[in-house]
């Protein structure tokens, strides 16, 4: 063996006694810290008080893991019992990592009186009051105030010379403020200015839109009140708009972009939902913010998760072109079954016929369901497996008219027996296919001859009245036995 060769067998045995030193310790020291135990969790909030209904930041969250050997370290992957202030004054929320759980207190708060200041000049008989003359300003419970601008207006239409008295209303509360309206005047010339673009599908913002008469006297008034046409700007690119005012018009060529929504809010106005129906999408508000900062309500948006699954609160996302966000709805104990949307069917065989109602979420249109009586032959299979005497039966398929609609189900059911059918001999049998009976299903008799039931899926029934079981004869006793 060279020298040169006896050299570099030296280094690489020296590089392999290193690697095989240094590689355990960084494995044991890898797994040291894998194993590093959680002693206790704590987290302070450090953000302001949350209205009811909305959801705080994370990032006004602090949440701290002291270890076993006593070091200290900031956490970031935690988990939380919720995000969303569900109750004005104090509400617990649970902080969760690695099996240890604190709990930090964040306040709510809600809205408790309104006001409402009018800062313009006097209005013609005919405007209406202008917005950006409005100041309306929210006292809540924890004593603090702000001002929004969501408010509803009502009455702000001047009709009369004089005082006319303005409503206004937010969240359930109500104020009102004075405005002094003025004789109409002839109308000489109408003009109309907008600033910025408009975002596709939306209306003029109001507080871009600058539309002023001038009267015979000279004088000049912004106008509130007019007519935009088109009044949703829907074509990419010039659009022209034509504004109308007791009978003056005016053109105007309003650049129209691309929609893009950066987020949206939702307000649930509504009260409690019993478990098994579904969140009254007239009482959600989904208000959308566009890139350019306008903000508008919308009405396309689809609910996930919208039925009631549980007691307590629900979880349900409003959903607006993929962006999304949630809001808490509290589900109540499943209540009677409600009738008054029921759709209702005939279903029969050759000489007989059995009524079949079926309680709908009131948000349905009847026609979601459909019953259809099937051939007698057409189950013949399924009941030759049953091994049981058939006196007479009725076979009818239940019907989605929109495939896509299952999670409609469970619905509840009420069958009316024929005449002919004895009660305590009469069964209802479910098969997914016509070829195999599932179930024979739970039913309950609400009155001598109406049964009532719960059904999980669209497929066939078969409602039958059968022979009385034979009683069994007393067995002989086994003698095989001393």
């Amino acid at each position: 063996m060279t020298g040169k060769l006896q050299k570099k067998l030296v280094f690489f045995l020296f590089g392999l006694l290193i690697c095989v030193a240094v590689f355990p310790l960084s494995a044991r020291a890898a797994e040291e810290e894998k194993v590093k135990k959680v002693v206790q969790l704590y987290a302070v909030y450090h953000g302001d008080t949350i209205l009811v209904g909305e959801e705080f930041s994370r990032g006004d969250l602090d949440v701290s893991a002291i270890y076993e050997d006593g070091t200290t370290e900031e956490i970031l992957d935690y988990a939380l019992s919720t995000t969303r202030i569900t109750s004005d004054g104090a509400n617990t929320i649970r902080v969760i990592y690695r099996g240890k759980m604190c709990d930090v207190i964040i306040m709510g708060k809600k809205p408790l009186s309104l006001y409402a200041y009018y800062m313009g000049e006097q209005i013609s008989v005919g405007n209406s009051v202008s917005r950006d003359n409005i100041s309306v300003n929210v006292n809540f419970t924890d004593g603090s105030f702000a001002e929004v601008t969501n408010y509803k207006l009502e009455n702000d239409v001047i009709n009369t010379t004089g005082t006319q008295k303005v409503r206004v209303t937010y969240n359930g509360l109500a104020a009102t403020f004075d405005v002094y309206g003025v004789a109409a005047k002839p109308i000489t010339d109408l003009f109309a200015t907008f600033e910025g673009s408009v975002m596709q599908g939306n209306p003029l913002p109001a507080s871009r839109l600058y539309v002023t008469a001038v009267y015979n006297d000279g004088t000049t008034e912004r106008i509130n009140n007019y007519v935009a046409t088109p009044e949703v700007i829907e074509d990419i690119g010039i659009n022209v708009v034509t504004i109308t005012y007791r009978g003056k018009q005016i053109k105007l060529n309003v650049e129209c972009t691309v929609k893009t929504v950066e987020s949206i809010t939702v307000t649930y106005t509504g009260g409690p939902v019993a478990v098994g129906d579904y969140v009254d999408t007239d009482y959600v508000k989904v208000v959308a913010r566009y890139e350019d900062g306008f903000e508008a309500e919308v009405k396309d948006f689809t609910l996930l998760g919208g039925r009631i699954i549980t007691v307590g609160n629900n979880t349900v996302t409003a959903n607006y072109y993929n962006i999304k966000a949630t809001f808490l709805v509290q589900g109540i104990k499943e209540s009677k079954p409600n009738y008054s949307n029921a759709t209702t069917y005939t279903v029969k065989n050759e000489t007989r016929s059995a009524t079949v109602k079926v309680a709908l979420p009131s948000k349905y249109p009847k026609d979601i369901i459909d019953a259809k009586s099937l051939k007698p032959d057409r189950v013949e299979l399924m009941l030759g497996k049953l091994g049981v005497e058939i006196i007479d039966y009725i076979a009818f398929d239940i019907l989605l008219s929109d495939e896509t609609r299952d999670d409609i189900f469970p619905l509840t059911t009420q069958i009316q027996l024929p005449s002919y059918y004895d009660p305590e001999q009469s069964y209802l049998y479910y098969g997914a296919n016509r070829k195999t009976v599932l179930a024979q299903l739970n039913v309950e008799m609400v009155d001598e001859r109406t049964m009532e039931l719960t059904i999980y899926h669209p497929g066939t029934y078969i409602l039958t009245y059968e022979e009385l079981p034979e009683e069994d004869e007393d067995e002989e006793e086994d003698d095989d036995y001393l």
